[in-house]
């Protein structure tokens, strides 16, 4: 008899055992399942920059904390306040990936994006911060493409800063970074059909985009037919105006001596 009691105590903890693990997993399921709503629900992730705010998108089934041990190990050092760990995470995540947006707000900081580890009021950031960086951005605007990737290769601009973003897209002609030096011009490029780089500006301008018009002008060489048409804005106007400030009729808004 005592042996059966001792098989009847055994199976019932057996049992109360099998029952524990049991709730154990229905609550980490519960977790699990309480964390996906959560992230589903994350669409959009906000990161406060110099330049007003930058909008990331996370799609609902992109991958996220859990997904890789690698990725897990940034996002936990980010949370924890490891600024340059936050970077990192943005810069190796998948694109539109839960890791990207938790490294572009720098741990839901709402940071620069790519720039966690540099403090918001530290510069150079954006232009008038160093006086070097103004003068390679202002050469660069006015067409010398070399002197954007000088500035894009500056030690002293940070990654993401409106410098790096400038310089990387050579003076925001492009929409994705290049290097600007391929598109440099020759001196000896006086009318149409000398250089691919002025033509396309050349009928650009002449389509009515004006902001091609002025840069046709600043990159145009001297005396050349390509800088008297990017002047008149594509013959439009008598040259005494930018053409961004015109209309494609000639009319302006506002004058300004280039």
């Amino acid at each position: 008899m005592r042996t059966m009691r001792q098989v009847a105590a055994l199976l019932l903890t057996l049992l109360l055992v099998m029952a524990g693990c049991s709730n154990d997993d229905d609550k980490a399921t519960d977790q699990s399942e309480a964390t996906s709503v959560k992230s589903d629900e994350v669409e959009v992730a906000t990161s406060t920059t110099a330049a007003g705010t930058t909008t990331t998108t996370v799609s609902p089934d992109s991958a996220g904390y859990g997904d890789n041990p690698e990725l897990d190990a940034l996002y936990e050092a980010c949370r924890d306040g490891f600024m340059a760990d936050c970077d990192t995470l943005y810069i190796n995540a998948p694109a539109e990936s839960r890791y990207e947006a938790f490294g572009a707000t720098c741990g839901e900081r709402e940071r620069r994006p790519g720039v966690c580890a540099i403090p918001k009021d530290a510069g150079p950031y954006k232009y008038g911060d160093d006086p070097s960086l103004d003068a390679l951005w202002d050469a660069c605007e006015e067409g010398e493409m070399s002197q954007c990737d000088a500035l894009y290769e500056d030690p002293a601009n940070p990654f993401l800063s409106e410098y790096w973003t400038f310089a990387s897209t050579c003076g925001e002609r492009y929409e994705e970074p290049r290097t600007c030096s391929e598109d440099e011009v020759p001196q000896d490029a006086m009318r149409y059909g000398d250089d691919d780089v002025l033509d396309t500006l050349y009928d650009r301008c002449k389509d009515g985009e004006m902001a091609a018009c002025d840069d046709l002008f600043r990159r145009a060489p001297a005396d050349s037919d390509y800088e008297e048409f990017g002047l008149s804005c594509g013959k439009r106007t008598d040259g005494t105006e930018q053409c961004i400030d015109s209309d494609a009729d000639g009319d302006t808004t506002t004058t300004t001596e280039k």
